[in-house]
């Protein structure tokens, strides 16, 4: 069971750290699937900052930063918690 959940967390950091991209590229960002077209933005874009007119500004830029390695710290701990990067003593 310990394993299932360490891999499901390290899919879940991955996607997080994919999405942060939108961040970097306020105008393109991942389209969303045909079943996600009533979200008003694209995955990875926040629809709030974009209502506020402030999804280019440094603060934007660094909320992706945040969210990029908020996914980096999530993968690096379910990969400890597996053991392969602090090996088990």
């Amino acid at each position: 069971m310990k394993i299932l959940i360490a891999v499901l967390l390290i899919v879940h950091g991955l996607i997080v750290a994919s999405q942060s991209s939108g961040s970097f590229n306020p105008a393109g960002g991942l389209k969303n699937p045909s079943w996600l077209s009533w979200w008003p933005a694209h995955l990875g874009q926040s629809w709030l900052l974009a209502t506020l007119g402030v999804e280019r500004s440094p603060l934007a830029r660094a909320g992706g930063f945040l969210w990029l390695v908020a996914g980096i710290i999530l993968v690096a701990a379910e990969l400890g918690v597996l053991g392969i990067v602090v090996p088990p003593t």
